[in-house]
């Protein structure tokens, strides 16, 4: 987590709390948390600045911060802070250790504003779908408008009428995911096969094919957006 304030951003690193806040005054503006497993990077800490995310929060490898963690990130802003965000991908351990921060914080702190936005922006499943690449853009114009000064529920209304809606993303592979100490890879790929819809934890995609051209695997997940 030191490494983002290394590199630059004004911040402060909570090593016990496993979170990243940003030190920059934001008072009257909301504040944007999001998080999940380390494995990730540059998400989420290397998202934490101007324009970007005021907060961020890691677990361990692959696995959602603890509701403590989150909640602790929410108390480092809320000083001052119109309203707080969170903006956590629909996993089911970052969705339901998000959610039980909120619940704790709005119980705590019930005269601050805050409420939470799932990314699930994944194109290769057709329900409980996941949050990938697309967060990266959502952190982004929830960033923009928080620095403009936008209130936590015009917030809110644009993303979930206007962004969320539209916001698609999909995974191609060309070889499975080992995580590391394991011995067996995530899921079997033979040469000359590729896999449409992984996931980023390396599981398994929603289509097994053989090796295409980049131009035919492009068209291949511009028809699941499509589709979408």
């Amino acid at each position: 987590m030191s490494a983002p304030c290394m590199l630059g951003s004004d911040g402060s690193v909570d090593d016990y709390l496993d979170n990243l806040i940003r030190g920059d005054d934001l008072r009257e503006r909301v504040a944007l948390i999001s998080g999940g497993g380390s494995g990730h990077e540059p998400s989420f800490a290397g998202y934490v600045g101007p324009g970007c995310l005021t907060a961020a929060v890691v677990g361990n490898l692959f696995a959602s911060p603890p509701v403590d963690h989150i909640l602790g990130a929410m108390r480092g802003v809320s000083t001052g802070a119109s309203g707080i965000l969170l903006l956590p991908m629909n996993y089911t351990g970052d969705r339901l250790n998000f959610g039980m921060a909120l619940q704790k914080f709005k119980s705590l702190f019930p005269h601050i504003p805050a409420e939470m936005i799932l990314v699930e922006d994944d194109c290769g499943t057709s329900e409980d779908r996941r949050g990938v690449a697309g967060t990266v853009l959502v952190h982004k114009i929830a960033g923009a408008m928080a620095s403009l000064g936008k209130p936590l529920q015009e917030i809110v209304h644009f993303l979930s009428s206007k962004i969320l809606p539209k916001l698609g993303s999909i995974g191609l592979s060309l070889s499975p995911l080992r995580l590391p100490g394991r011995e067996e890879d995530s899921f079997n790929l033979h040469y000359g096969e590729m896999e449409l819809g992984t996931g980023i934890h390396g599981e398994a995609g929603v289509k097994r094919l053989k090796l295409q051209s980049a131009k035919e695997s492009t068209m291949l997940m511009f028809q699941k957006f499509i589709e979408f």
